[in-house]
């Protein structure tokens, strides 16, 4: 399969699940993991800035995509996913992640991008890269000062595009390595998922920001209502791990 990048429409969502079944029967998926690692390797397109794959219709082009830099983050998280589960030796995939890593920071924002941060923070960790993982803690330190001072463009509370979401995800990346500034980023978005509680005619008093009249939406796990009580639970009890459900990398 060609269309390698995009955890949702590639065949990294295939990887995600054999990923989970190495839980439970690691010889099973450790085969079809190594596959997939060279099916990677055979699939990256190589430019003098590194390396990046390609996902969607357009999977044949020889252009790099609008979101190839994303596609690459997903493809390079994989793999840090896969060394850390011993599924296969960091020195194996070692000068292919050093490409991919090349690449991205080549498309990188000043302003901080939390998809390049996390990345190069777990591709860090992953591969022991010390300068990877530093990189990546100060693209998410610039993105968490960003994001509180520009916290009203974020219109609901959400996990796919509110507050829920950014919530989770800087109490994830604290989890990983604890950071004062990512730490009390947590705890501005967790407070900000009760500032959006207020709609009259919302659903336990929340409405999503897109399509706000649509029942499934506001109630759904992503966008509605269910994922906002879950990571409001999660607030208060921190050891109530819910969340591993939407970070499987």
């Amino acid at each position: 399969m060609a269309n390698w990048g995009g955890l949702a429409n590639g065949a990294l969502g295939y990887g995600l699940y054999f990923l989970q079944r190495g839980y439970y029967n690691r010889s099973f998926a450790q085969s079809i993991v190594e596959e997939l690692v060279q099916g990677i390797a055979r699939y990256a397109i190589h430019t003098p800035d590194g390396c990046y794959w390609k996902s969607g219709l357009n999977h044949t082009s020889p252009k790099a995509g609008l979101f190839s830099p994303d596609e690459t983050a997903a493809v390079l998280l994989f793999l840090a996913r896969i060394v850390e589960m011993g599924l296969c030796p960091a020195e194996r995939m070692e000068g292919i992640a050093q490409k991919a890593v090349s690449y991205i920071e080549t498309c990188r924002r000043n302003t901080g991008d939390i998809e390049t941060g996390y990345t190069l923070l777990r591709a860090g960790i992953a591969f022991n890269n010390a300068a990877w993982a530093r990189s990546g803690r100060e693209d998410l330190r610039r993105y968490a000062i960003s994001r509180q001072e520009n916290a009203d463009l974020i219109k609901d509370a959400g996990i796919v595009h509110g507050a829920a979401g950014l919530a989770l995800l800087f109490d994830r990346i604290t989890q990983i390595g604890n950071d004062p500034t990512i730490e009390r980023a947590a705890d501005f978005w967790y407070a900000q998922i009760l500032r959006f509680g207020g709609h009259p005619d919302g659903y336990a008093g929340y409405m999503a920001a897109e399509h706000p009249w649509n029942l499934q939406i506001n109630l759904a796990f992503c966008q509605g209502i269910m994922g906002i009580g879950s990571t409001l639970i999660r607030a208060l009890h921190p050891e109530v791990h819910f969340d591993d459900l939407i970070w499987s990398v």
